[in-house]
């Protein structure tokens, strides 16, 4: 309402001065003529074009009595004064139309930054499609949109429906995908290039039909498809307007995307984390964080050094010592065991009664595990000698020490259910491993290694001897290699 009242009474004013100016001739009477293109102009902001054509009509007709006067003087005056004012209004009307289409399309990029800022700090790629195909329907006065998105194989499929069969691959769309421009047709019913678009009965409703690609990430993602009936054509201007609103689209699915990636990125950080902070150095975790590719959690073949360690004597010093004592002891010897195998950067794995299991070569590939596994297991002797020499001061039990290392293939990754999960090694070389720590500890040598892991380390550390084993699950003796100490 207080829109009319102005272009009432703006029309009234703008009436007024015009014939007051041209009955008492005032200077530059003739200017005043620019007056009656304020409420045209203004009703074309507002208004429809056909508002501001009418407004105009009518103040030329208001102003019959000034032309009729300007005929009745001067007829050469009064057709100018009839063309003036003809012109005026065919300006005010299209400025005005180009103002208020201009104030649309910026209201309409103002609310959709809006909504794409709140949409992107909790928005998924869905929900930024959805809006896409929303503001597609409303502006170009439709209510077919679709959106057709590249699958792994680069076809075409649709969003809403995947599980149908992709288009063929002669499809128009691919065209529109690769040219990069966007493809209008105003006959679809008779434009061969949408043969395979729909049925030829759905078709029939289809008058006009436009479609742009969708790319963003550095490569093309798909295509957005609006048809329209006889009823609606799309302009130029609706088609400028649509191209600015899917360049809004496709950088707010670039930056969802990159969000995305961000978000694994760190819940790949954090279950690397909670799966090995338990039990891998502060290093290897922090190599294992710079470059999570190099690690397979699901399961992998790889080549590692295994170690076992055992206190051959516990079951004696069981009986003989408090249970108090007992636990300190032993949370001592699994501290030096935890810190020697981190220092060579091993992987424990598990804590089996008063054993010991680490291994080398997993999660992250050494070539040197078999030589890391073998210094780990001199220096930690080293120090339980070091310790037993203090608790034989204090008078108590001596710890002693069998140890059992192999090298060879097994199959590392999580292992357990959802309720439990672990990081560990499965395989022959894991139990051979194993079976040669009972072997030292019956012969009671405190290191003893695999052939495997020999044929690794033989030129750089020093052996007294080699044993024949038999171990349980195969059928011939193994060579097995004792450290000197």
């Amino acid at each position: 309402m207080k829109k009319i009242l102005i272009i009432i009474i703006s029309s009234v004013i703008s009436c007024s001065l015009i014939g007051a100016s041209h009955y008492y001739r005032w200077p530059l009477y003739e200017w005043t003529r620019l007056f009656m293109g304020i409420p045209i102009l203004y009703t074309g902001i507002h208004f429809r074009r056909t508002g501001s054509i009418f407004i105009g009509f009518v103040l030329i007709v208001f102003q019959a009595p000034f032309l009729a006067m300007q005929v009745s003087e001067n007829s050469v005056y009064g057709i100018n004064y009839m063309v003036a004012m003809v012109v005026i209004t065919v300006l005010s009307v299209h400025l005005g139309h180009v103002i208020r289409k201009g104030n649309e399309e910026y209201a309409m990029m103002q609310r959709c930054r809006e909504i794409l800022i709140g949409l992107i700090e909790n928005a998924t790629a869905d929900m930024i499609f959805r809006m896409l195909e929303k503001q597609f329907s409303e502006l170009g006065k439709s209510e077919t949109v679709e959106i057709f998105l590249l699958d792994e194989n680069d076809q075409l499929k649709s969003r809403l429906n995947p599980e149908d069969e992709p288009l063929p691959d002669d499809h128009i769309f691919y065209k529109v995908i690769q040219d990069g421009k966007y493809l209008l047709s105003n006959n679809v019913l008779e434009d061969t290039r949408f043969e395979y678009y729909g049925p030829a009965e759905e078709m029939e409703a289809v008058s006009q039909l436009l479609a742009f690609r969708l790319a963003f990430g550095g490569r093309n993602r798909g295509i957005i498809v609006l048809a329209n009936s006889g009823l609606e054509r799309l302009g130029s201007e609706t088609i400028k307007l649509l191209e600015t609103i899917i360049k809004f689209i496709e950088n707010a699915l670039e930056i969802v995307e990159k969000r995305h990636k961000t978000i694994m990125h760190e819940m790949q950080r954090e279950k690397i984390r909670d799966t090995f902070s338990s039990y891998v150095s502060r290093t290897v975790a922090e190599e294992i964080l710079k470059d999570s590719s190099k690690l397979n959690l699901g399961g992998k073949r790889q080549n590692v050094t295994v170690m076992f360690t055992e206190i051959t004597n516990f079951k004696d010093i069981l009986k003989t010592t408090e249970p108090e004592l007992l636990l300190d002891m032993l949370n001592r010897y699994f501290s030096i065991a935890i810190d020697t195998i981190y220092e060579t950067k091993g992987t424990l794995d598990k804590f089996i009664g008063d054993n010991v299991m680490a291994f080398w070569g997993a999660p992250l590939a050494m070539d040197d595990s078999e030589l890391r596994a073998v210094n780990c297991a001199v220096d930690f002797l080293k120090k339980m000698n070091d310790q037993n020499a203090l608790w034989r001061d204090e008078n108590k039990e001596e710890f002693k020490i069998s140890i059992g290392i192999n090298s060879g293939e097994v199959v590392a990754g999580n292992l357990g259910s959802i309720r439990r999960m672990e990081y560990t090694i499965i395989g022959d070389t894991v139990n051979t491993a194993s079976r040669i720590k009972s072997f030292s500890k019956k012969n009671s040598v405190p290191i003893l290694i695999g052939e495997s892991t020999y044929m690794k380390v033989k030129d750089r550390v020093d052996f007294s001897g080699v044993h024949k084993a038999s171990v349980k699950g195969k059928s011939d003796t193994i060579n097995v290699y004792q450290l000197i100490v």
